[in-house]
């Protein structure tokens, strides 16, 4: 018996990444946070990915287990430039905790 292939539709795709939310490690993240604390998490979380990306990418689709030490450290020296001290170390502790999430996950 031959095995059928299914084609998918980009936004067909995106809609299955997005129901993974148990292996997503902005979604695991934010989930362990407090209402309040999601709100301003995934808007830092976004702040990141722009900066970062360099593009109109969003939070949900940023390839977050792809980074590696060298983005980190330019991201680390741009959120010092850009931001207040505790601002760019907020920023790095949302990242960092990301991060752990894409270790936990073994993404």
């Amino acid at each position: 018996m031959r095995e059928k292939l299914i084609t998918l539709q980009p936004e067909q795709i995106i809609d299955i990444e997005l129901r993974r939310v148990d292996k997503h490690p902005v979604a695991v993240y934010l989930a362990r946070l407090a209402p309040r604390s999601r709100i301003a998490m995934a808007s830092t979380l976004s702040v990141i990915v722009r900066m970062v990306s360099n593009s109109e990418i969003s939070v949900e689709m940023f390839p977050w287990q792809s980074l590696r030490y060298q983005h980190i450290s330019a991201l680390r020296s741009q959120l010092a430039e850009i931001y207040s001290p505790s601002r760019a170390h907020g920023c790095l502790a949302a990242l960092r905790a990301v991060m752990k999430e894409c270790w936990q996950l073994s993404l």
